[in-house]
């Protein structure tokens, strides 16, 4: 155990470049982290009443399986260039959950006091975090477990390989109305094949939370929902990105006997698979309005794009249901009960009716609703930052309902743009924009890419003259506030870069013009 221990801290040595400024801690902790590195030598906890502190760029590193219990209070705020990082020292072991070894235990917020006040993580990353022991209570929530407190938010941070023996491979909430926006869920798991997991990324139970604006992408789950899964539950889920998640069923998420006021709105489910049923999205007893989603390119034996089952009555709205694909049938929607009835109002649904699988969906089982829906190409642009935004000839443009009252749609859609355009929504989770006014016929001397857009930190731009000219390049708010100035002058194709950190998280507008014409790109901001 010593030579382990010390061949762990020659490697952490080699982590932070230099042990100048670190400190050991085990036992209670509170106060201010300052310092460049924190070695974790045992469980340590912020108790009840106290507060910790942790600066931008803090190192937390766990040399084996300690739990962080915070009773207290703990205010955890990097910044896109100096995050905060919690891991571990050696990860041999990890991929296991029949052991402990290679992660640490993760937070633990369970039954908080009152009077303590809110827990706040900003641009944090949380990696290797195991939830696993005997005792069945340690088997929830890979890097987060949760129980009976409200007060918590974690905005722009990432979770990523983290793992749980039952449900929330990074992030588990029962009775827990947290706020998780704008954050990266990858490659987490959780389950077993003889023990079914829920939520390989997020698991929430009985708690209304807020999920806004976050990407899931490979996150797996031996049981239910690949990248999310609530049950009893009535969130906020609005404007995320399910990506190549994988489960038993419902591979991008799933809902499990979940009813309540609140919209599943605007949200991106691409690429996704299940071993069974719902490779994008599995319904399961439920009553939830759905509404201005893209659900594509899923893949299952049943229901590549939707699952129902267990008497689901939920409504779908304005809804991009395409290239789904089922081998057992159904590969847009598959109905397993005949008490299952969902409605579809003003959604574009490859093969329509006629294609839905299932006792409740083929053969004239449907009994659902179905009114005001297409059945042709969405004709997406397939190109940029943004595959599945809308082409100008698509049918899908101004083709939502008239009503949106009740619908909760967010001001901003997928790519940041305005969400309403025209006075009329639009199908699916992008809002086609109107032209800009510039003649499309004149060939710009001065052509801009920007990436990654969305963006975190550093920005390339990309700049295309056909010759040296004398340009103004700017950055505007959306209601026309000039943000930054960032060149004036001769400027010559090539990349170039600048840093986003000191805008607020939003959308803006990167305004490039020479004395032929003005030109403008998108960028948002996490």
């Amino acid at each position: 155990m010593k030579i382990a221990l010390i061949s762990a801290l020659l490697l952490l040595s080699m982590l932070t470049g230099s042990l100048a400024s670190n400190i050991s801690v085990s036992g209670p902790v509170s106060g201010n982290w300052t310092v460049d590195t924190v070695f974790v030598t045992g469980d340590i906890k912020v108790e009840n009443g106290q507060m910790l502190v942790i600066d931008p760029g803090v190192k937390i590193i766990f040399p084996e399986h300690y739990i962080f219990r915070i009773e207290g209070c703990i205010r955890a705020f990097g910044d896109a260039e100096n995050e905060i990082l919690f891991t571990v020292a050696d990860t041999t072991g990890f991929a296991s959950l029949n052991t402990n070894e290679g992660a640490w235990n993760g937070l633990w917020f369970d039954h908080l006091a009152p009077a303590n006040d809110s827990s706040l993580f900003e641009h944090c990353v949380f990696e290797f975090g195991k939830a696993v022991g005997e005792d069945s209570t340690y088997w929830y929530g890979g890097a987060g477990c949760v129980r009976d407190f409200n007060r918590l938010r974690f905005s722009y941070c990432t979770f990523k390989n983290n793992r749980a023996f039952k449900n929330g491979g990074a992030v588990y909430a029962k009775q827990s109305d947290v706020r998780i926006l704008h954050c990266l869920f990858e490659n987490n798991v959780c389950g077993l094949p003889q023990l079914y997991g829920y939520g390989g990324g997020l698991c929430l139970e009985y708690s209304d939370a807020s999920v806004e604006g976050n990407v899931f992408t490979n996150n797996r789950s031996s049981g239910v929902g690949g990248g999310l899964s609530f049950e009893y539950s009535d969130p906020v889920i609005v404007n995320n990105q399910f990506y190549h998640n994988y489960s038993a069923i419902g591979g991008g998420f799933v809902c499990l006997r979940s009813s309540g006021a609140n919209v599943v709105v605007n949200n991106l489910v691409a690429g996704n698979s299940a071993l069974f049923f719902g490779g994008g999205v599995a319904v399961l007893e439920t009553t939830i309005l759905f509404a201005n989603n893209t659900i594509v390119n899923n893949s299952t034996g049943g229901g590549g794009g939707i699952y129902f089952n267990a008497s689901s009555f939920s409504v779908f709205k304005n809804c991009i249901i395409w290239g789904n694909t089922g081998d057992a049938g159904g590969p847009q929607v598959y109905i397993w009960d005949t008490f299952s009835a969902p409605e579809f109002y003003y959604c574009d649904i490859e093969g329509g009716v006629e294609n839905f699988g299932g006792t409740g969906g083929a053969g004239g089982g449907f009994t659902g609703i179905y009114e005001e829906n297409l059945e042709v190409d969405p004709l997406f642009l397939n190109s940029g930052d943004h595959h599945f935004n809308l082409s100008e000839n698509s049918p899908c443009i101004d083709a939502g309902t008239p009503d949106t009252s009740g619908l909760m749609l967010p001001v901003y859609d997928l790519s940041g743009e305005l969400r309403f355009v025209n006075n009329r929504i639009d199908m699916g989770a992008y809002e086609f924009q109107q032209s800009t006014g510039i003649d499309p016929g004149r060939k710009p001397e001065s052509e801009i890419g920007i990436y990654p857009n969305p963006a975190k930190g550093k920005v390339n731009m990309v700049l295309d003259n056909t010759q040296n000219t004398e340009i103004s390049l700017v950055i505007y708010d959306l209601t026309g506030n000039l943000v930054q100035s960032l060149h004036q002058g001769f400027l010559k194709a090539g990349s170039y870069k600048f840093s986003s950190r000191h805008l607020k998280p939003g959308s803006y507008l990167l305004k490039l013009s020479n004395s032929n014409e003005v030109r403008t790109s998108k960028i948002l901001v996490f």
